[in-house]
Parts: C-alpha cells; structure tokens; sequence
C-alpha cells in the first residue's frame, strides 16, 4: 500500500484520529505515517538535493565562478592557483559531484551527444559501423543515440525533429527517399549532418 495523492493521506490521518494538517511539516506526517509509505514513494522534497555550484562554494568560501571554471577544467586558464583547484577538485570528488547535464548544456549550448539514425541497427553492417562511430566519439567526450527508421520517411522526419529540439550535436543518417528538406534544415541551423551509405546529390554535405 502507498498513498498516491493528498486525499488518500488526508483519509488516513482521520482514520487514525490524528489532528496534523498539511499546515505541518511533511517531517511531522511522514512520522505518523511510519511503515504506510515505502521509501521509494516518500516526496522528492524528502530526497537529498544534488549540491548546486552555490553550496559547493560556500562550504569551500570560495565563488561559484571559481568552482564553476575547475569543474569545467578551465581553472588554469584563469589563473585559479594549482592549491585551490586541487582543493575544489579534491571535495568535488568526496561528495562525488555530477554536473547537471541539462543545465551544461543551456549553458554550453552543447550536449555532447550525437545522433546514428539508420534503418535497423541490429543489422550486421550498421551495428558494427555504429560500434566504431561509439568508440571514436568516447574517446572524444560524446555520447551517441542508436535509432533504427526502418527507411521509413514519415518516421525519420519525427526522429529528426524529436533529436533537432532536443538539441543534439551532430546527426550521422543514412537518409531514406524524400529526407532532403529536413537534412536541408538542421544544415540551415549549422547542425552538423554527415550523410551515411547513400549520398544526396543536392545537398553539400559529407
């Protein structure tokens, strides 16, 4: 049993006389509840946040901007000296720190990852095309999204613009007939298209 809404709680702290409200910390009601709700449906509120670049600099009294430019490895560059880096870098590790990818890349405008858009990727050609185009792209910090469009037009066109919104890096495609408009546009908003096994005459790309 876990209580999937505010009506749900509400019923049973009356069932068991309780006279909390929701005017009461969440602390005070999730101790009443005890054993009712597994952990794993306890509010995100009740989590432990991910420390943003803010707590990071208080606790080490320095700036966010200092902390910001060791974690994106530019601390040399702007003259951060090597004892302070090491100690950001040293406390980034205890608490094992990960960047917010999301965040990065609004911030960046990249998100290091590519795109391997083919018919079927289990097929024996592509998947092993698709397996030397993920090791280059690790050794080079990118992460590659495998998708198969059955040659399917209609299908490529949803994949391409699902991709294009999410703002990816780069798209490697073996284009189906009748694609040339949509590789046409992500090339028009300077994203990198590289076209596999079938070349489109009227596009100048790779």
């Amino acid at each position: 049993m876990y209580l999937a809404n505010r009506a749900q709680l509400l019923l049973l702290l009356n069932r068991f006389s309780v006279k909390h409200t929701f005017k009461n910390s969440r602390l005070e009601i999730y101790s009443i509840l005890g054993n009712f709700i597994p952990n794993n449906h306890l509010s995100l509120s009740m989590k432990k946040k991910r420390p943003s670049l803010k707590d990071i600099a208080e606790v080490l009294n320095v700036s966010t901007t200092t902390v910001s430019f060791v974690l994106n490895g530019k601390g040399e560059e702007k003259k951060i000296s090597k004892e302070l880096i090491a100690k950001v870098e040293a406390y980034l590790k205890e608490i094992n720190y990960k960047p917010n990818l999301v965040a990065r890349s609004l911030r960046t405008g990249s998100t290091r990852v590519l795109v391997f858009m083919v018919e079927d990727i289990s097929n024996h050609f592509f998947s092993k095309v698709g397996r030397l185009i993920e090791d280059i792209s690790y050794k080079n910090d990118y992460r590659v999204l495998f998708c198969s469009t059955e040659n399917d037009l209609k299908r490529t066109q949803d994949l391409i613009h699902l991709f294009h919104e999410r703002q990816v890096d780069g798209f490697i495609i073996v284009p189906p007939l009748g694609i040339e408009d949509d590789i046409k546009h992500l090339m028009d908003h300077e994203t990198p298209v590289i076209l596999c096994d079938r070349k489109i005459p009227s596009l100048n790309t790779d």
